[in-house]
């Protein structure tokens, strides 16, 4: 079994729950994914933090970071198999790692809905002369992410779920 289908097993064994949510964009959904379940298992990490280091190298980041609490694993998994920086924001604010203005920045999340969050990180390094390159979640629930984030921040995920 290769890792993208090992990780896929890892979601749809833990990182999936059913029922009624209402997601952290206002959305209401019945189908939840839990992929902080995923990232705190080995297995989960080690391929999260390798594909999504993977996904990003032809963006030719020199620093990665995104949104507490999803992004913070990421970031974490990624920074194990690379040489780059890291970062995270907590209420409009870098609030750990670090990050230079020649810094190119991929934004990550584990889920993008509407890409509000992933859109906030962005619109806040641009601010700061940060050079955004693009984003990368782990799931995609193509439910405008891609859309809002337009051309200058194109976004990429290892998994695209609709409906």
């Amino acid at each position: 079994m290769g890792d993208l289908e090992t990780l896929n097993s890892l979601i749809q064994t833990h990182g999936i729950e059913r029922g009624h949510r209402i997601l952290h964009s206002g959305k209401e959904t019945e189908l939840f994914f839990d992929i902080e379940r995923v990232l705190y298992r080995y297995a989960g990490m080690e391929i999260i933090g390798k594909s999504m280091t993977e996904l990003i190298a032809p963006m030719k980041p020199t620093a990665v970071g995104g949104p507490a609490m999803g992004a913070i694993p990421i970031v974490c998994g990624i920074l194990s198999n690379s040489q780059l920086r890291g970062f995270y924001t907590y209420q409009g604010n870098i609030c750990g790692g670090s990050i230079d203005t020649p810094d190119r920045v991929v934004v990550v999340d584990d889920v993008a809905t509407t890409g509000e969050s992933l859109e906030q990180v962005c619109v806040l390094l641009d601010r700061m002369g940060v050079d955004v390159v693009g984003c990368a979640v782990v799931v995609d629930r193509e439910e405008g992410a891609a859309g809002r984030l337009t051309e200058a921040w194109p976004l990429r995920s290892l998994y695209k779920v609709s409906g």
